[in-house]
């Protein structure tokens, strides 16, 4: 299955993701995280602010 494919969906603003069955789930939750960390750096350029506490980019490992 190609994740990035189905991720596309998220770069336009989707919540939900279909990736097929529950097996695919540890590839797509941290891809799903990665695309809102770039819409989220892609904010940052335009002046903008991520307000949302447990937003992606503010995790740290």
């Amino acid at each position: 299955m190609d994740i990035g494919s189905n991720l596309v969906a998220g770069i336009v603003g989707a919540d939900y993701y279909l990736y097929g069955p529950i097996e695919n789930a540890p590839m797509i939750f941290p891809a799903a995280a990665m695309v809102d960390i770039m819409k989220a750096e892609s904010a940052k350029e335009l002046g903008l602010k991520v307000l949302a506490e447990n937003h992606p980019i503010t995790k740290t490992l």
